[in-house]
């Protein structure tokens, strides 16, 4: 029988980075080794986002079943920050039977004001039941939970955040880890939360995150032809001169008037219209954008029909691209050019510019926090002269 190598993320839900994580490598291991093995692409449970240019899921469990992977396949896991994420906190962001059932759990125990963490403890049992009792964590796996010789690999993951788990709890992650065949991860804080595991540093590799290949294997054109209509029609009438905008519902909270303020401020002195994009549906991107869109008093536009190519269009096209998600949109500025400011951590910034050899953050404009004192108004003004050479 056919090896095969398993994609395993969290693409059974839309957000845009883990959509397009399995997108990627499959479309390079077709390329080199679609002779030699076989491709799934995994989920938690079984999904069909193909509607949004998503690839189809299996359930993870299926591969823990009485038919087990062939010896010498291999099981790639990635796609953002998926170590130490629990079982009751990625059901929340399913859309299946067990996801309602925990609901109506967390429902009963609110109505009767259970504990918090005993519910937590109970949601999180019910759901790695009834999703994949094997794993201990959704994304926890090594070559010792197979019965057959099979290789797993940990791509460019975060997981800064192990290191706020329990002493027992880091060190079950730990002896997982030690029994995978390769990790690397996609930041610095990353290293350091596995190092303070006592992983040897030789074992952690930091890579820069897959979605940097997305210019070689797509060009523009073929992504603005995949793009809907309606932004195709947009982005040619406004191409490289558009400002792109994204943020998540708990980022935006109570701050909806100052930063419809700050992009109207934007767009009057660049002279370019706004197109809101969500990006992270699961993060109630769309929430955020529609308020917005209510009170913006500039030219714009809602992209109304989130797709993983409408997206990459629209960072790929647009001439400043502001944004609070960075794991997987930093390629709007490395992978298409376009003038970034971010509402982000500096480190995750600093990381990928000290990876990939950049003196300085170029014309990537960086700001702790999201729409305060005019943060946004004042690095587009700061950094205006830059934004209209490139």
């Amino acid at each position: 029988m056919k090896r095969t190598i398993y994609i395993y993320s969290a693409c059974d839900r839309f957000n845009y980075g883990d959509l397009l994580f399995p997108i990627i490598l499959k479309n390079l291991f077709l390329k080199s080794f679609g002779d030699k093995y076989d491709i799934e692409v995994l989920g938690t449970i079984e999904s069909d986002l193909s509607s949004y240019g998503a690839l189809k899921t299996k359930p993870i469990r299926q591969i823990f079943s009485s038919k087990h992977p062939v010896d010498g396949s291999i099981l790639i896991i990635g796609g953002g920050e998926v170590l130490p994420i629990s079982w009751n906190m990625i059901c929340s962001l399913l859309d299946c039977f067990p996801a309602d059932v925990v609901n109506v759990v967390k429902k009963i125990s609110r109505k009767f004001n259970f504990l918090h963490t005993l519910t937590n403890k109970l949601c999180n049992i019910m759901s790695r039941r009834m999703l994949c009792p094997n794993l201990r964590y959704p994304f926890l796996v090594s070559n010792s939970d197979f019965k057959s010789n099979v290789k797993v690999i940990y791509n460019t993951i975060g997981c800064s955040m192990v290191k706020s788990l329990p002493i027992s709890e880091r060190g079950i992650i730990r002896e997982k880890l030690l029994k995978t065949s390769y990790v690397s991860v996609r930041e610095s804080a990353s290293v350091e939360a596995l190092s303070e595991l006592n992983l040897q540093r030789e074992r952690i590799h930091l890579a820069p995150d897959s979605a940097i290949v997305c210019s070689e294997m797509f060009t523009k054109g073929e992504i603005l032809n995949l793009a809907l209509s309606a932004t195709r029609d947009f982005i040619q009438k406004n191409s490289n001169n558009y400002i792109c905008f994204q943020v998540s519902e708990c980022l935006a909270k109570g701050k909806h008037s100052l930063i419809a303020e700050q992009l109207q401020q934007i767009s009057h002195i660049y002279n370019m219209p706004i197109l809101l994009l969500p990006i992270g549906y699961v993060h109630g991107d769309q929430t955020a954008l529609e308020l917005l869109k209510k009170e913006i008093k500039a030219p714009t536009i809602m992209s109304s029909h989130a797709s993983v190519f409408n997206i990459m269009a629209s960072i790929a096209f647009c001439r400043i691209f502001i944004g609070t998600s960075f794991a997987r949109k930093y390629n709007s500025f490395i992978v298409w050019g376009a003038a970034s400011m971010l509402g982000t951590k500096r480190r995750k910034v600093r990381f990928i510019f000290k990876y990939l050899g950049y003196p300085g953050t170029g014309r990537m404009r960086v700001s702790n926090k999201v729409c305060t004192e005019n943060e946004f108004y004042n690095d587009c003004i700061i950094g205006r002269k830059k934004f209209k050479e490139g």
